[in-house]
């Protein structure tokens, strides 16, 4: 079977993206630490509880299931947090990430599709952002995942990697057969808050911001549905291209 190692596959995205590669005939194998995933989340493949920087652990797990690729959601994703906390950001963002681009490298294991974010593009007025755009994140957050992008460019000239990164905007929205979704604590994020009012569950709907250029003056947003963007990683060509060429050597 075709294996795909997806790290940080018991979060929100990832979680869901191990259920479309399991449609696709994939067998995921969710590397997670569950330091904000869910082990109740993992339902279509194997887990293995452990750190990207655990490079003893991680080429541990390489080695039994020899996965053809690795999608790496292993990523803290919370723009505020990454402000008042930068060093969780760097640390695990970035420093994490390049620990385990060396234990890939060292296993032969060079395709990666990486969860990466609009965030990379910063306080952009375009009514339409596309790869072109110049990127000038704003937050540590979105400087880390720029970072991320950076580091795999490099390993593709240095070392011969092979990434694709996945820029995408704000995920909304639940598995359409109810087998997962999102849950956080505290929950941050937008959408699942609107929800909670309308149930019940707290009065008070935080709005964020009002100088925004809009009529008044409150922000406007993208989003994309979490079953959408899942699919969207499982039709990555860097997938297919890993299965014909197999694991580096």
């Amino acid at each position: 079977m075709n294996t795909i190692l997806v790290a940080g596959g018991a979060g929100y995205i990832g979680s869901q993206t191990c259920k479309a590669l399991a449609g696709a005939g994939y067998l995921p194998v969710t590397y997670d630490d569950l330091s904000r995933g869910h082990a109740w989340a993992v339902k279509w493949g194997p887990l293995e509880v452990g750190d990207i920087a655990d490079g003893a652990r991680l080429a541990d797990v390489i080695r039994r299931y020899r996965p053809r690729a690795v999608i790496h959601f292993a990523g803290f994703g919370y723009v505020g947090e990454s402000m008042q906390f930068p060093d969780l950001y760097y640390g695990n963002n970035v420093i994490r990430t390049g620990q385990m681009l060396e234990t890939l490298r060292h296993a032969g294991l060079r395709h990666v599709v990486f969860s990466s974010s609009c965030a990379t593009y910063g306080g952009v007025h375009e009514r339409t952002i596309d790869e072109s755009v110049e990127q000038r994140p704003l937050s540590t957050y979105g400087f880390s995942k720029l970072v991320i992008e950076r580091m795999l460019h490099d390993y593709g000239r240095a070392y011969g990697f092979r990434s694709l990164a996945l820029r995408y905007f704000n995920a909304a929205g639940a598995d359409p057969d109810g087998d997962v979704g999102e849950c956080h604590d505290p929950e941050p994020h937008f959408v699942p808050s609107v929800l909670r009012v309308a149930a019940g569950l707290e009065h008070v709907l935080q709005l964020y911001g009002n100088d925004y250029p809009t009529p008044d003056g409150t922000c406007v947003r993208d989003y994309v549905h979490v079953h959408d963007l899942a699919r969207g990683h499982v039709l990555c060509r860097l997938l297919s291209r890993a299965e014909s060429r197999g694991p580096s050597t």
